[in-house]
């Protein structure tokens, strides 16, 4: 005769009513929080210009070496370009418009 080894079942915590509304409050709230739409990104609009042979060799030689796009290439040069103080920026503006050929003024 052999005897089966007893099984213990788990027992049943016996909850409020107060503490299954809380529990599902929070179920609720946490599936709510999952729903929600990240937040719009900025709109972006494309944009034309011009740049000499040199400078987009540099912006596509830049994005293929870093892995970045070209397009965030531009913007880390914009961002670099807003951290200079005017008299800077003047300069920097002035030297390019000397030798760069563009479109008329």
């Amino acid at each position: 005769m052999s005897t089966k080894p007893k099984v213990q079942l788990p027992t049943r915590k016996i909850v409020s009513e107060n503490e299954v509304v809380d529990k599902n409050e929070q179920v609720t709230s946490f599936i709510m929080e999952g729903d929600k739409r990240p937040e719009t990104r900025k709109k972006v609009k494309p944009t034309l210009f011009t740049l000499t042979e040199e400078e987009k060799d540099f912006v596509e030689n830049t994005a293929k070496r870093t892995g970045a796009t070209k397009t965030n290439v531009i913007r880390a040069a914009l961002k670099t370009l807003a951290k200079l103080d005017d008299n800077d920026l003047l300069m920097l503006l002035g030297e390019i418009s000397l030798r760069s050929p563009g479109r008329w003024n």
